[in-house]
C-alpha cells in the first residue's frame, strides 16, 4: 500500500515576507539552479575559448605552410645543387680511379646543405599532403644514405678497393634520385600544382644523369646498371 502524500499548494506571493519564506524553504532548489546556471555558463566560455584556441592554431599552421612552401623553391634549388655537386666529386674520383689508376685516391665529400636539411623539415611539419611528406623523407633518406656510403671512400684503406667502381656508380644514382626528387616537387612549390607522386621514375633519373653532364657513351656500366635496376621492376629511389 502507498504512503499518501501530501499535495504542494502553490500560491502567490504578494509581500517581501512571503517571497523570503518561500526563497528559505526551496533554498536548495534555488542554489542549485544557481550553480546549474553558473556551471552552463562556464562551459560555454570554456568551449569558446577552445574554438578560439583551433581557430588561431589552424590560422598559425597555415601561415606556417604557406611561408615554408614559399622558400620551398629555394630549398630545392639548394639540394639539387647539392646532388649535382656531389655528382661531379664522384664522377671525377671515378675516372681518376679508372684511367689514371689512382687506387689509393681519398675522395673528399660534398657536405649537404645544413640550412636546406632544417627548411625541409619545417616543410614535412607544415604541410599534411601525404605524398610531400613521403618525397621529402625518402629525400633526406637518400642523402644520408650517400653520405654514409661516400665517406667510406675518404677513409684511408690499406687494402685493396674491390669493387670500387659499381659502388661509385650506385652513389652516383643516388645522386641523380635526389635531383629527380627535387625537380619532382617543383611545380607544388612553386604553387602550381598541389599533386605529386609518391616516387620518381627513370625518366626523371635519366633527365637528372643527363643535366648533371653523366653520358652514357662515358658512364656505360652506371647506364647498364640503371637499366638491369629497371628490368628487374625496381625504380632509381634506394630501397
Amino acid at each position: 500500500m502507498s504512503r499518501p502524500t501530501t499535495p504542494i499548494i502553490w500560491h502567490l506571493c504578494r509581500n517581501v515576507d512571503c517571497a523570503i519564506t518561500a526563497l528559505y524553504d526551496w533554498q536548495t532548489l534555488v542554489g542549485s539552479l544557481i550553480a546549474l546556471g553558473a556551471a552552463i555558463w562556464a562551459g560555454r566560455l570554456v568551449l569558446k575559448q577552445i574554438r578560439q584556441s583551433e581557430v588561431q592554431e589552424t590560422t598559425r599552421r597555415q601561415q606556417r605552410f604557406i611561408a615554408a612552401r614559399s622558400t620551398l623553391p629555394l630549398t630545392l634549388s639548394a639540394m639539387a645543387n647539392y646532388a649535382a655537386d656531389m655528382a661531379h666529386r664522384l664522377k671525377t674520383f671515378k675516372l681518376a680511379v679508372e684511367r689514371e689508376h689512382l687506387q689509393g685516391l681519398l675522395l673528399e665529400p660534398v657536405p649537404p646543405p645544413s640550412d636546406a636539411i632544417t627548411a625541409l623539415e619545417r616543410m614535412i611539419e607544415a604541410t599534411d599532403n601525404p605524398n610531400v611528406t613521403k618525397m621529402l623523407r625518402k629525400m633526406l633518406s637518400e642523402v644520408q644514405l650517400l653520405q654514409s656510403r661516400s665517406a667510406e671512400l675518404g677513409r684511408v684503406n690499406f687494402g685493396e678497393r674491390v669493387g670500387i667502381s659499381h659502388n661509385v656508380d650506385v652513389y652516383i644514382l643516388q645522386c641523380a634520385t635526389i635531383y629527380a626528387q627535387a625537380s619532382a616537387l617543383f611545380d607544388f612549390a612553386r604553387f602550381a600544382n598541389d599533386d605529386v607522386g609518391e616516387t620518381v621514375t627513370w625518366a626523371g633519373a635519366y633527365n637528372a644523369l643527363n643535366v648533371m653532364g653523366i653520358r652514357d657513351l662515358e658512364f656505360p656500366a652506371l647506364y647498364e646498371l640503371c637499366r638491369n635496376v629497371q628490368a628487374n621492376g625496381n625504380g632509381p629511389e634506394s630501397p
